[in-house]
């Protein structure tokens, strides 16, 4: 991917931190710091499904998305499980929605594990959910870098054999489903 996306990424974990940050400040009597990361962490897996390449299937995943959240805090989970559970989620998506080859997939498990890593620190540091957020965040921009799907080869040119000529058409709607 390129350097710009990084900067769009990057983007998005400081606009969804400070609005943690707003939410936590504005709202800390009526919402607890669960649902406000959660919120957070709701609104990056939205704009990953939207960001995504393909189209099929981005309501479903963003219905299943919400349903894991919800019950993750209805559940009452601790801070460190419920990050767990948001890291795993994201790398999910990415997975369906991003990348073709085991390395890249197996790249992103490791920067989720990192990441993990660092929340785990972050947290049993005494640091506020809003700077473990924003490290969250900013490392899974980082996922920007890693190498996703290919890009489908530009159609052949017409052929007068009937076999080719039917392989491109299949071809070319698989590519129009697929978009």
């Amino acid at each position: 991917m390129k350097a710009s996306s990084l900067l769009q990424h990057i983007g998005i974990a400081l606009i969804l931190t400070c609005l943690a940050a707003i939410n936590d400040f504005a709202f800390s009597r009526l919402l607890s710091s669960k649902f406000n990361i959660s919120l957070s962490v709701f609104l990056y897996l939205a704009y990953l499904v939207w960001q995504s390449p393909l189209v099929a299937g981005r309501v479903t995943l963003l219905i299943l998305d919400l349903s894991v959240l919800l019950i993750c805090l209805f559940i009452g989970l601790n801070m460190l499980t419920l990050l767990l559970i948001f890291l795993a989620m994201m790398w999910l998506n990415r997975l369906l929605l991003y990348y073709s080859s085991p390395l890249a997939v197996l790249a992103d498990l490791g920067l989720c594990l990192f990441t993990a890593g660092i929340a785990y620190w972050l947290l049993f540091n005494g640091q506020s959910l809003v700077i473990v957020l924003w490290c969250l965040l900013l490392l899974q921009a980082l996922h920007s870098l890693i190498p996703g799907k290919k890009k489908f080869a530009k159609p052949r040119e017409a052929s007068s054999d009937n076999f080719d000529h039917a392989l491109q058409s299949a071809e070319t709607a698989l590519q129009q489903l697929i978009k």
